[in-house]
């Protein structure tokens, strides 16, 4: 919790505590929340985080090219992606929680197994939507104007980026 404090000033005293609303923050209070020396957001929020603005280059690119249908499917991943994000600060805050239990304690083994579980459940959701968005990307791309296809590449790029982030959390959860 001493950790949580020590948030640089640019954010919000409200948000210096586990599972702050990420969306609620500007970019550069975004940035100093990441910098900030505490356990959360990190990598697994960073990458869900990164796979949502590649999600919104998929949006941009099929609205520019008026194709308004195709938008609701990035939409739907990117807003699923940024819940992830959040749920990830909470997810390994409990971690945190379970890991400080006395080892006499009869209920840490559990607790321990189940905040591990929900650790590992959530990055692996983010690689899953990542690759899902990377994937949507690709077939996107050949649809839409030539003056965003460098946009819709870009994303492409961010997710397979994202998902090996997300998966590489798993492996060290």
């Amino acid at each position: 919790e001493a950790a949580f404090r020590a948030c640089p000033r640019s954010v919000p005293a409200a948000n210096r505590q586990p599972g702050i609303d990420l969306g609620r923050l500007s970019v550069a209070q975004l940035l100093d929340a990441i910098a900030a020396p505490t356990p959360s957001p990190a990598g697994a929020a960073v990458a869900a985080l990164t796979a949502a603005c590649a999600a919104s280059l998929g949006i941009m690119g099929v609205q520019l090219s008026r194709r308004p249908r195709d938008a609701s499917q990035f939409s739907s991943i990117a807003r699923r992606l940024t819940k992830l994000a959040q749920a990830d600060g909470v997810a390994y805050t409990k971690y945190l929680q379970a890991s400080r239990l006395p080892v006499s304690d009869a209920r840490r083994p559990a607790r321990l197994a189940l905040a591990l579980h929900r650790a590992t459940k959530v990055p692996l959701q983010i690689a899953e939507l990542a690759g899902q968005a990377g994937r949507r990307l690709h077939v996107g791309r050949k649809r839409v104007k030539a003056s965003v296809q460098a946009d819709m590449t870009v994303g492409i790029i961010l997710c397979a980026a994202a998902a090996e982030a997300g998966l590489h959390i798993v492996r060290e959860n």
